[in-house]
């Protein structure tokens, strides 16, 4: 699912991008072609799919962790809401890093 939903974003990106570049800077649609095929490669895709996937399965693993640990009252719920949310954030961030770090060794 995640991986599905980045692709839908990355192209929402480009055809509002595509949409300002038009009509608000005037710039032909061969123009902005080229210039987006020249700045974005297959191997961006790639690194977006595959950290797509990686944050998807950590706040998985963390949601199901934590709602494993919550007890069963509404005060427990919360706290475990609580805890995977910052969890998920920190793994996220952390997941992010090392992702961007080896893309930057890798290419």
């Amino acid at each position: 699912m995640q991986p599905g939903l980045t692709l839908i974003g990355s192209a929402a990106g480009l055809l509002g991008g595509y949409l300002i570049a038009s009509l608000m800077c005037k710039i032909p649609v061969a123009v902005y072609c080229q210039r987006v095929g020249d700045a974005v490669t297959i191997a961006h895709l790639g690194e977006g799919l595959v950290k797509s996937m990686a944050f998807a399965v950590a706040i998985a693993i963390i949601g199901c962790l934590r709602g494993a640990q919550a007890s069963g009252d509404a005060l427990g719920v919360g706290r475990g809401t609580t805890s995977a949310m910052v969890t998920g954030l920190f793994w996220v961030i952390i997941l992010d890093t090392l992702c961007n770090f080896l893309a930057n060794v890798l290419y």
